[in-house]
């Protein structure tokens, strides 16, 4: 497959006029034959119609992979000259197959003998960029044509740094983690990270884990709707982006639909190339260990634990799970003391696996409101001083082992309006862990 590099020649200018515009026509319909005897009779390869196609740009533009296959065998052909015509003009024909998702073409082109070949007159050039700078794999991410950027990514040669991070940012939204994967195997990455051991989590793969984000707005119940919720979500997005993780949304599920939503991840293969988990509940709270769905049924903490016992979800296994719970526990205000704690029943109805290697950092101690900011039109300060001062302090202090970061990150929130006291229930969790932020 061909390598990133500077092509042979400089590719001429179009001379319009030179290719029969009724050829555009051929092309369209794919008639090889009357292409072929045309270019064996005096036609010139690279000759353009009256407005500025080519052969090879017009076979990119419809799909026409024969006809792209026959031309590449003509040693006169220049593969790096940009279209002229509409929203395509300043594409290379590389590019134009990019865009458009023509993976079959793609793939044709870069391993055409002539881009790969030292000897060639012409050299495809992967580093062609539109008039706006954008490269052929920025052009697929955009339109999200994975195959696409999955084959560019998977090139043996380093993509710009600029490229590279933007098409990485596409992949994580979109889950896309073979991309992901490539490349970081293109790009050199000094590893900050701190190694596994007996005493440590293993968070080391790339990318190091999933965050799940369970957002319960309420949206259209007045009574219960959550404004401010989307300042969370997204603050969470952009600090677990940088570091490494992917985060998928879930908003307004009912309780079947959350059930449903949990079963299937805990079942998916694709856990096992996630070294952690985190999932994030944003919702209201109806006792110190439930919080509502959108349908305004309850669902407890236990319930949600429990889909990730190794039973149900043996791709995660002795792998960390941290669960970042944000509703109210009560109703005592923060400068109150809880004295109304009630035993719980020990009788126990069904066997189960106990909870083992999670933690759950609550908002609030049990008995106690969380607090959620509205905010105002145009006041950007809205969301939950909980998941701010837990985003700003995973921002700056990721690198720290998680029982020397929650120290940190309770200082950061005493400093809140709200001085909430928040919970951390560890449930076997057995070994030191760290977020590990892959580097940016």
């Amino acid at each position: 497959m061909a390598t990133i590099e500077s092509p042979a020649c400089s590719c001429p200018e179009l001379v319009c006029g030179t290719l029969p515009d009724e050829f555009l026509q051929h092309v369209q319909q794919g008639n090889l034959t009357t292409i072929e005897e045309w270019l064996s009779s005096e036609g010139n390869v690279n000759a353009a119609t009256t407005a500025g196609h080519t052969l090879l740009s017009a076979a990119c533009i419809y799909n026409q992979l024969d006809l792209v296959q026959m031309l590449l065998k003509n040693p006169q052909l220049h593969f790096n000259t940009k279209h002229r015509v509409g929203t395509l003009s300043g594409l290379t024909p590389f590019c134009i197959a990019a865009y458009k998702g023509l993976h079959g073409i793609v793939l044709a082109l870069l391993e055409s003998p002539s881009s790969s070949s030292s000897a060639a007159e012409c050299q495809l050039n992967l580093e062609a960029t539109t008039s706006r700078g954008k490269s052929a794999i920025r052009l697929a991410a955009e339109k999200k044509h994975w195959d696409v950027v999955d084959s560019l990514a998977a090139l043996n040669s380093s993509l710009p740094a600029e490229d590279s991070k933007f098409v990485e940012d596409l992949a994580k939204f979109a889950n896309k983690f073979n991309v992901i994967k490539r490349l970081h195997m293109q790009t050199s990455k000094e590893d900050c990270s701190i190694p596994p051991s007996e005493r440590v989590y293993a968070n080391d793969t790339s990318p190091r884990g999933l965050v799940l984000i369970l957002n319960y707005k309420f949206e259209g119940n007045p009574e219960m709707e959550r404004k401010g919720t989307e300042a969370d979500v997204a603050l969470l997005q952009e600090v677990f982006h940088e570091m490494d993780y992917v985060t998928e949304l879930r908003c307004d599920l009912s309780a079947s639909d959350t059930e449903k939503e949990l079963a299937d991840l805990c079942q998916q293969d694709r856990l096992k190339d996630f070294s952690c988990v985190v999932v994030v509940v944003l919702s209201h709270g109806e006792n110190q260990k439930t919080f509502c769905t959108a349908d305004s049924n309850a669902m407890t903490t236990d319930d949600l634990l429990s889909y990730f016992v190794p039973d149900r979800c043996p791709h995660l296994r002795s792998k960390p799970k941290i669960f970042l719970l944000q509703f109210c526990r009560g109703v005592y205000a923060a400068n109150q003391l809880n004295l109304g704690q009630r035993a719980q029943s020990d009788h126990v109805v069904v066997r189960r696996d106990a909870f083992t290697d999670m933690m759950c950092l609550y908002a609030a101690q049990e008995g106690f409101k969380s607090w959620r900011f509205e905010g105002k039109p145009h006041d950007p300060f809205t969301g939950t001083p909980f998941i701010r001062a837990f985003s700003q302090v995973l921002r700056t202090k990721c690198h720290m082992f998680l029982d020397d970061f929650l120290r940190e990150f309770i200082a950061e929130y005493n400093k809140t309006l709200c001085g909430q006291p928040v919970e951390v229930k560890e449930l076997n969790f057995r070994k030191k862990f760290c977020f590990n932020p892959g580097r940016r």
